[in-house]
Order: C-alpha cells, then sequence, then structure tokens
C-alpha cells in the first residue's frame, strides 16, 4: 500500500523553489516524527517509547512528581518486555531528560537539514541533501 502524503506533492518542473524547498522539509519533519515515535528513547540500559502518548504520560508525571502518593510510578519498555519504576523526583527528572535530550537530537538533525535546504539555489542542490538518519 502507497503512503498517502498529507501535503499535496509539487511538480517538480513547474513549482517554484520555494515550494520545492517547502516539500522537501516537510518530508524531513515526516521523518523526524517517524524517528520520534520508532527510536525511543534510553534511560538505564533500557529503551522507552516517545510515541505522542507516552510523550503526554512523562510530561505528566514531570510536572506532577511533587504530589503526594504519585511516585512510585511505572514505564513500560518500548517493546513492553521490561519496566522501570521511578520512585524519587530525582529518577523522574532524569527519565524527563533521557527523554527529552532524544526528542532534541532527532530535531537538531532535523533542523540542520533544513538549513541546508534554506540555503540551496535551486532544485538540482535542494534535492542533492539526503535525509540519512
Amino acid at each position: 500500500m502507497a503512503h498517502i502524503l498529507p501535503y499535496p506533492l509539487p511538480d517538480r518542473d513547474t513549482c517554484t523553489l520555494d515550494e520545492w524547498k517547502q516539500y522537501k522539509m516537510e518530508l524531513i519533519d515526516d521523518k523526524s516524527s517517524e524517528l520520534i515515535s520508532n527510536q525511543g528513547f534510553l534511560y538505564n540500559g533500557k529503551t522507552f517509547s516517545l510515541r505522542k502518548t507516552s510523550q503526554l504520560n512523562i510530561l505528566g508525571v514531570e510536572r506532577r512528581k511533587e504530589l503526594q502518593g504519585l511516585l512510585p510510578v511505572t514505564f513500560n519498555t518500548i517493546d513492553n518486555m521490561d519496566t522501570e519504576a521511578l520512585a524519587t523526583p530525582g529518577q523522574v527528572d532524569s527519565f524527563f531528560d533521557a527523554a527529552l535530550a532524544a526528542k532534541k537530537s532527532i530535531l537538531d538533525s532535523g533542523t540542520a537539514l533544513k538549513d541546508q535546504i534554506r540555503a540551496a539555489a535551486d532544485k538540482d542542490a535542494v534535492d542533492a541533501i539526503e535525509d540519512n538518519r
């Protein structure tokens, strides 16, 4: 089954350079989202999910970690084969920081590619930029 893009595919020959750049940057955004969802992040040698629901759960625990009775809280690994119990606010902070660092790394690598696209002088230069992440 073919992947359906959430935006129109421009005709390379008739679109403007800026339209072609925008299209290529949207592909980078798609790849960043895919990497965030599928790669997850490492904490204590285990890989945890960064899917949207997981991000909301992590953020919720981080914001309310001082609430009486919330801790310990347990997160499942991305493959559901193990868990990690966070019993202290410090552990919650470390878990949150690991998740944030992983997401930031992916987003920063996408921004670096977008910077190259923004600087490209023509469509051939845009096409020469590859997202090998």
